[in-house]
């Protein structure tokens, strides 16, 4: 027995330890861009994160990137995401083993979760909700540890476990009358023990005093430098996030998106894990009707509030939820287990085995197979950025941003971002040192022509609600935002003279990397300059061919700069920029047939009224596609 009883204990570890594999695998590995990227920065310089400033996130990574002495701040605050996911992991098996007494079973249930694909994806990233995950599950970890053992000390440990909790997500806020009605059950004998109901309270508050760093971090005016509150109520305010509380409307559309979140919970366990956990619920609640019912409650609270939740990528929100749904899935695995006693027993059937070993496969290798090469191939590369930037999370896509913006723009210059481009740039600033003369604010919409006379302005993305207001010219990955446009020759540029139409020229280009360490694109500027005023709006189409001359990849634009300049108002001489990133082949290198040289062609063409298209003919020799020299690209 006591070699049974060692398995099982070493169970837990043994899941800790194959989730830091796997999400070390697939870990991203580079800055990111929106709140991950935030919440790489913050704990580095200890400043005021987003409404409601998640203290605890703060001073743990502060302290864990003080500690780790290797990799970059970005890469090490992406390593804390995937260990208190793996963490996670291992609480969700002890506690799944506490309901079922099956380690097998808690096994199956753990790396259900562990594989999703939500869960994995956010494993990988230095965001908030995984450590908001593992302390949820730190919570259940100690509820189920006080229902087997009810006592003062486990209950003022699932107390400060919870006070814990609220110093980082306030979505912890839907368990606490949950809590509160479970201690009531618990101790219905004692609801005149003073000191058992003091002990709570003072334990639920004592973690409450990190909220104290709140304050000292505003005062440091470090980026995002977004939030000033000064007053009580100034800070009432901050800490309850109104615009948060508004945008979560379950008067609207709730039908649909519960049906939403039923689909999501579908993709992340299958029709598999969906039906056991049904059955494990079902189950729960004739053995354990109090405990399926005190989840049911927090699993339908969770369900409503998140996906009424009015925001993009509400689905995030859903993991508290998949956790809940993961002890059920675990209950559904060992419902045909005999249960005359709630001890453990030492052997387990050869039958009850095969059994368990098939169904967990069921349920965790399709997720495994189908999200695994997903993130590797996110974390080795991510692909290109697209025009408007809003989702700079993968691979190295906000590291390339960064490097292929800040070093072009003009001194004291000012960067007119989103929240997705802007973290990473502050992270540069900040943690890199990068161009400390230029400032970066958010939001973008501070754009005015009042702010363009008075200095140089660039924004982080293509802006088609801008229209003709200006003039624009992509200066690296960024957008020169001009009244008159700009005429003057770029530097640092490589000449490859091609004239269309006798209208626009081609006046040189600029290769950004050849290393494909950095992801497998080619980034590029092309700048043009307006030979003399055109009536057309030229469309402009880049083409990436191999050594066989074969296209290889392709982009097309309706307009030049990301897609805001119309040829047609060029003045005479004016310089318009592009930035283009292209993606290269991944092709098979055991028989050699990945080039290491690769060509790009540029084609401008016009679109005719009857949908006809209409090439610009070069004036070198009629042709229509320019080629640029030839770029050697590798690994190293």
């Amino acid at each position: 027995m006591k070699k049974v009883a060692t398995v099982e204990n070493a169970t837990p570890i043994l899941l800790v330890c194959l989730c830091l594999a796997i999400y070390g695998a697939t870990l991203a590995p580079a800055q990111l861009g929106g709140d991950a990227g935030e919440l790489q920065l913050v704990p580095a310089i200890l400043s005021l994160a987003h409404p409601t400033g998640y203290p605890l996130q703060s001073l743990l990574g502060k302290l864990w990137v003080s500690l780790i002495p290797m990799g970059s701040v970005a890469w090490r605050m992406n390593l804390f995401s995937a260990c208190a996911g793996a963490l996670c992991i291992g609480l969700l098996c002890q506690t799944v083993h506490r309901i079922t007494h099956s380690w097998l079973a808690s096994t199956v249930a753990a790396l259900s979760l562990a594989v999703s694909p939500i869960f994995w994806g956010q494993a990988v990233l230095a965001d908030k909700y995984v450590l908001n995950a593992t302390l949820l599950t730190a919570v259940l970890w100690a509820v189920t540890r006080e229902i087997a053992h009810p006592g003062m000390s486990a209950a003022r440990l699932t107390a400060f476990l919870y006070g814990l909790s609220l110093t980082h997500h306030r979505s912890m806020l839907v368990f606490g009358p949950l809590l509160l009605a479970h201690w009531l059950w618990r101790y219905r004998g004692e609801w005149r023990n003073g000191r058992l109901w003091l002990g709570i309270l003072l334990m639920a508050s004592l973690p409450l005093c990190l909220y104290v760093y709140l304050p000292f971090a505003e005062q440091r005016g470090l980026p995002p430098n977004l939030w000033h509150p000064k007053s009580l109520s100034d800070w009432l305010v901050y800490l309850s996030d109104q615009q948060f509380v508004a945008a979560v409307r379950p008067d609207q559309t709730l039908f649909s998106n519960l049906q939403f979140f039923g689909r999501t919970l579908r993709d992340q366990f299958g029709w598999l894990g969906l039906a056991l956990g049904g059955l494990g619920w079902t189950y729960q609640y004739i053995k354990r009707r109090w405990l399926a019912v005190w989840l049911l409650v927090g699993f339908c609270g969770v369900a409503v509030l998140t996906s009424s939740y009015q925001v993009f990528r509400n689905w995030v929100f859903f993991i508290p939820a998949f956790i809940l749904f993961s002890i059920w899935l675990g209950q559904g695995v060992c419902v045909f287990k005999p249960t005359r006693s709630q001890r453990p027993s030492r052997f387990m059937r050869p039958s009850r085995f095969i059994f368990t070993i098939v169904v967990g496969f069921g349920v965790i290798a399709p997720s495994f197979a189908h999200t695994y090469p997903q993130l590797r191939s996110e974390a080795l590369d991510g692909g290109p950025i697209d025009l408007y930037r809003n989702d700079l999370k993968h691979g190295y896509q906000a590291q390339r941003f960064v490097q292929n913006s800040l070093p072009w723009v003009l001194p004291n210059s000012w960067i007119l971002v989103d929240w997705e481009q802007a973290t990473p740039l502050w992270y540069a600033q900040q943690i890199d040192g990068l161009r400390p003369d230029v400032s970066v604010f958010f939001p973008l919409e501070l754009l005015s022509k009042e702010l363009i006379a008075h200095r140089a302005v660039y924004i982080g993305r293509t802006y088609p609600s801008l229209g003709d207001a200006y003039h624009y010219s992509a200066h690296g990955a960024l957008l020169r935002v001009t009244e008159a446009g700009e005429f003057d020759m770029p530097t640092k540029v490589q000449f490859a003279p091609a004239v269309w139409d006798d209208t626009i020229e081609l006046v040189g280009y600029r290769t950004y990397q050849t290393n494909l360490r950095m992801g497998r694109v080619l980034p590029l500027s092309l700048f043009f300059r307006a030979a003399r005023r055109s009536a057309v709006n030229y469309a402009i189409s880049i083409r990436l061919f191999d050594t066989a001359g074969n296209p290889v990849a392709q982009e097309d634009r309706d307009a030049f700069a990301l897609g805001m300049a119309a040829s047609s108002r060029w003045a005479q001489g004016e310089v318009v920029g592009d930035y283009f990133e292209l993606p290269v082949p991944q092709l098979d290198i055991a028989e050699n047939q990945r080039p290491t040289q690769y060509q790009v062609g540029i084609l401008l063409y016009e679109k005719m009224p009857d949908g006809q298209l209409r090439n610009a003919t070069l004036a070198k020799d009629g042709t229509v596609l320019h080629r640029l020299p030839a770029l050697t690209l590798g690994d190293n």
